[in-house]
């Protein structure tokens, strides 16, 4: 260090020591304007900096390796930061982006979480077991459907789910009517389609408190048969009274699978 008209002046090398901040990293941010030397000698070439220059290096590593704002970002700064106005319109539009990033971090979190939550309940979930639970009452938002194809619902309800709110964790429903004393479904009949929330276009369908046979089973077309007769199987040798239609359910996405024969489906039937 050196002290000329009453100023503290400091060589690249003493201002690198100081703050550690390499040279080359010193040198490229004059490169690009980010900083000026307060002198450079006309006759070595060597640069010369002040407090002013070390503090300025030092908010310009604060922004770029602490905030992890991109260089071109912290220039701009830089350029416009003697302008009161220009640089609380430049604020604004910085505190807008850093809002969205941590939106857009904590959506991500959330998706990882869930996607954690679904992959330990599909380790848990046992496909074409049927069991009894006790559910609470449910409100489902639906419309009746003339289904063509049993696909074609699904494919209905999910964007209207997608609509909605752009969710992936929303419940599909399809009700389908059941041959009473048969266990067997007419996919020609149609049947009610719906969510667990409200997408605006629907009516209000309760799924009553009470007991039912549920099962989970997947590969949907032939599952959903295999499902349907081993519920059936349940009800005859049970002696238990079947007091609903077929309900069945599933996310809106299996975000443990991109298959959709590995998709998880669950079948009830309400218990009288």
């Amino acid at each position: 260090m050196k002290i000329r008209d009453s100023v503290s002046i400091y060589t690249i090398g003493e201002v690198s020591k100081l703050i550690e901040i390499p040279v080359k990293t010193i040198r490229y941010y004059e490169s690009i304007g980010l900083i000026e030397p307060y002198k450079i000698d006309s006759n070595t070439n060597y640069r010369y900096y002040t407090m002013n220059e070390i503090f300025k290096l030092d908010f310009v590593r604060f922004l770029g390796k602490t905030l992890g704002i991109p260089l071109k970002k912290v220039k701009e700064y830089v350029d416009i930061k003697d302008d009161p106005e220009l640089l609380k319109i430049y604020l604004e539009q910085q505190k807008s982006s850093l809002q969205n990033q941590i939106k857009n971090l904590e959506d991500s979190t959330n998706f990882t979480k869930l996607k954690y939550d679904a992959v330990v309940e599909k380790e848990k979930r046992k496909l074409f077991v049927v069991e009894v639970v006790d559910q609470p009452e449910r409100m489902v938002y639906a419309q009746y459907y003339e289904m063509k194809r049993y696909d074609d619902a699904f494919i209905y309800i999910r964007s209207l789910a997608m609509k909605l709110d752009n969710s992936y964790n929303h419940e599909l429903y399809l009700i389908q009517s059941r041959v009473e004393d048969e266990f067997k479904v007419d996919d020609n009949a149609g049947g009610f389609i719906g969510l667990d929330d409200d997408f605006g276009e629907g009516h209000e369908y309760i799924l009553p408190k009470g007991r039912y046979a549920q099962i989970y089973y997947n590969s949907q077309e032939e599952g959903r048969f295999r499902a349907i007769e081993l519920i059936r199987e349940y009800f005859n040798s049970s002696q238990a009274k079947a007091g609903s239609d077929f309900i069945i359910s599933k996310k809106l996405i299996d975000i443990t699978s991109m298959d959709t024969n590995d998709y998880c489906f669950k079948l009830e039937v309400g218990i009288e």
